[in-house]
Order: C-alpha cells, then structure tokens, then sequence
C-alpha cells in the first residue's frame, strides 16, 4: 500500500510504524530507515523519554548514528557527549537542533555546529532547570556565525551565551532571521543570559529584517531620569556613568535599530525576576541602564512596529506605563492588549 502511494505517505507515518515497516524485509529496511533517521525527536515518539533515552544509547553504541546519522535533519536530544561520541564527523542534512537541559562547553557545542555542514536554519537550547546552561562562547559564536545566511530560528533560554559583539555580528550577518531570543525562565543574579551593549547595537546596522520574535537584553545605557534611591542607596550605584548627550544618542540609536523591525510581534527586552528574591535583592537585580521607554528619549522612532502583540519590560526601570506613553502605544502599536512590567 505505502510503496503504491509513493514517499510522500511514507512521511505521516508514526515512528513505530516505521519501524515496523522496516523489519519486514531488506527491501522495506533500505527504503524505511531513511523516514525513520530523518526526525531524531524524542518528543515525537510515543515512549517514556528515558526509555527513548536508553534505547537511542543502545542504537549509538550498537553504530546505528556512525551509519545513519547523514540522513538526520532535525534533532531533538538531551545528551550532546554521547551523540558527538558516535555519530559522523559531518551532517550534511541536519538543518533544525533542539537541546534541552545541557552543561556541555563551548567545544563540544561549537564541534557540533561545525558537523552540519549543509546550514543551520534553527537551533534551540532550552532548560527547565536555571542552575544549568551551557557555555556558548567563542568559538560556538565563531562556528555559529558560519550559518548566517540559512539561519531563522535562535533560542537559547536559560544558557549563559553570547558576547555582546557576537550577538551583534549575527544580528548584522543573518537576513533570514525570524526569531532570536536569550531569555531564560526567569532572571537571577547567578544565572547571566546573553546581553547586548547599547554602543554595539549603534556601531552597524542590522540585516534581520524579518525578526518576528526578539527578545534579548539591551543595557549599557547612561539614564539620567533616574534619580530615586534603589535598595536605600543613591542611583548612581546602580547607573551607567555618561554624558547627557551620550545618553540621547545611544537611546536613539537603539530605538531606530529596533524600530527597522517591523515584522515583529513578540519584543522581549526583560524578564521577570525570581520569586525566591526579597525586596532590597529585587530592586538591586532590577535593570537601570536600560532604554527608558519614554517618549522623551526618543521612543517615537519604534512607531512602525505596528505588528506587535506581546511585549515584555520586567524587571526593568522604564516608564512606558505613564498617560502619555500609553496614548502612544494604543495608536501605534494597537495589537498590544498589555505590557508586562513585573
């Protein structure tokens, strides 16, 4: 029946099923493998997934990756060393990668990026726990900079990653780009995510276009309307030193480079900070060299964003919650419902 059909039903078959299909002959095993090894996702499959776990172990050590590891185009794993172990030193079909909960170092994740040699379009680093992460440095950065031109999707929430500089050069190299986002569950002091300076952003111009998720810390930022104390002690501790006129700069500078944006729908600039924190600890982790989002400061320059729908300011000292902000965001950003400001 599947063969009558041609491959193109092949491809809404389960993954047992498949698998199934390929134990009935040598014939049948040669045509099924390359539909059961082209979506290596654990989460797709309907098994326990430290039983899913255990039995693509088994499969690695017993060669099945070293043989069959050309035909993956999309990876769903949580256990980088023992796939980097044993599968072939090249991808050549691996476009889409998710990890989750990694502690893997900047080597072993840049080896990686360097095996797909037929262009990266997403890769996905999430963990569900924020004392994890990976180490993301420079030369992943380097090997992830090699996939400007195919990549669309970044994701890396709850990894500390990127130098600002690398985060700029890919903004300024990836013209596909649709989603780009360093944010993990929540922000806490020891868990440091991927964070653009204001003087990088201004220095080039962005190619990404196409963003239509961003969310990625902005700071750097002298913020001269702040002038309350935080934590009991004067603001100064807590902001950039800079000249008024430094500050008007950079604060237009940023505006513009996102205001280009004008796909976007989600804008994430801050997160909100963890529970576990008390009040003097949570105005301290609050970010204060950040864009104030007011009109004052040059916010009107973001007025063609006329997609947004969700945008997140937690954690964050701005001021876009005042009348005049708010009339604004009603008439040029109508798709936002609300704000969050946690």
């Amino acid at each position: 029946m599947f063969l009558d059909n041609g491959l193109e039903r092949l491809k809404d078959l389960k993954e047992l099923d498949l698998v199934n299909c390929a134990l009935v002959c040598k014939s049948w095993n040669q045509l099924f493998t390359q539909f059961i090894w082209r979506h290596v996702r654990r989460k797709t499959w309907s098994l326990d997934e430290d039983l899913w776990d255990d039995i693509f172990l088994q499969s690695c050590e017993a060669g099945a990756l070293k043989t069959n590891g050309h035909l993956i185009h999309t990876l769903d794993i949580n256990d980088l060393e023992t796939f980097l172990e044993h599968a072939p030193l090249t991808l050549p079909n691996l476009t889409s990668a998710e990890f989750v909960d990694l502690d893997d170092g900047d080597d072993m994740i840049a080896d990686f990026i360097e095996r797909c040699t037929g262009g990266l379009k997403e890769l996905v680093i999430n963990s569900n726990f924020n004392d994890l992460g990976v180490s993301f440095g420079s030369g992943s950065s380097d090997a992830l900079l090699k996939h400007a031109p195919t990549l669309e999707i970044i994701r890396m929430e709850s990894a500390p990653c990127f130098e600002s500089q690398d985060i700029q050069k890919l903004l300024c190299s990836a013209p596909n780009l649709k989603e780009f986002y360093l944010f993990g569950l929540e922000r806490r002091p020891e868990n440091v995510d991927g964070c653009l300076d204001s003087q990088d952003i201004v220095e080039s111009e962005w190619v990404c276009t196409e963003l239509e998720v961003f969310g990625c810390e902005i700071g750097n930022i002298p913020r001269h309307d702040i002038n309350h104390d935080i934590a009991g002690r004067p603001s100064k501790e807590f902001t950039r030193n800079g000249s008024r006129q430094e500050s008007v700069e950079l604060h237009r500078g940023v505006y513009a480079q996102l205001g280009r944006l004008t796909k976007l729908r989600e804008l994430t600039l801050g997160i909100a900070l963890s529970p576990d924190l008390d009040d003097d600890m949570w105005e301290h982790e609050r970010l204060y060299d950040c864009l104030a989002m007011t009109l004052e400061s040059g916010l009107d320059l973001m007025n063609g964003l006329s997609e947004l729908e969700v945008v997140r300011l937690d954690a964050m000292e701005v001021y876009i919650d005042r009348d005049e902000e708010q009339a604004w965001v009603k008439k040029h950003w109508p798709k936002v419902k609300g704000i969050s400001l946690n």
